[in-house]
């Protein structure tokens, strides 16, 4: 396994109007010392950051609960959780707004900060994303022009309510007011053993 390959693990709803299972594919982040940093390579769901006009960071946010639970629970059988490791997830503060990363936590399955899309995925036609049939249909808004959705980061964003996210564009976005709406989507990531 190497940085870049396509790897299938666990199943997960991705075809318009059914809820019928398919294979999800990752893309490998990372590989090293027999594990490997995988996100997924569309857009999978629509999930919230963030629900109300309240302040929220990654350790309490609607996203990281439905990542180690209601996703985690449901795409992965028994044999795959045991092959996913608990990683210890640090989120720094927004050091260009301010706003708090939060409370460090433990997460089988997390969001990239913004250092670690600047890190690992530098180029911004990398990080464009399309969404699967199902996360369109669970709200996930497609931009026409381009083909591409949004994907949320687990840093915070100009306002402690809100949560960056990347752009159609590729571009990181977190100078945002108002998206405690949905619409926007999610590429889980996590560490798995690479043998």
């Amino acid at each position: 396994m190497k940085v870049n390959d396509i790897i299938t693990f666990g199943t997960y709803p991705q075809t318009k109007y059914t809820d019928e299972v398919s294979p999800l594919e990752w893309k490998v982040l990372k590989a090293e010392d027999g594990k490997a940093l995988i996100i997924t390579d569309k857009i999978i769901d629509q999930v919230r950051f963030n629900e109300k006009y309240a302040d929220v960071t990654w350790a309490d946010s609607i996203l990281r609960g439905w990542l180690n639970n209601e996703f985690f629970n449901k795409a992965f059988t028994a044999d795959e959780k045991e092959k996913i490791l608990t990683t210890a997830v640090s989120t720094p503060d927004n050091a260009k707004w301010g706003t708090k990363g939060g409370a460090d936590t433990e997460d089988k399955v997390f969001a990239l900060s913004i250092q670690e899309l600047e890190e690992l995925i530098p180029e911004l036609n990398d990080r464009r994303a399309v969404a699967t049939g199902k996360a369109l249909e669970n709200g996930v808004y497609i931009y026409a022009e381009t083909g591409f959705s949004v994907w949320w980061l687990r840093s915070s964003g100009y306002v402690q309510y809100a949560g960056a996210r990347v752009g159609a564009g590729g571009h990181i976005e977190d100078k945002i007011y108002d998206d405690v709406r949905p619409h926007r989507g999610v590429r889980p990531v996590m560490w798995i053993k690479a043998n």
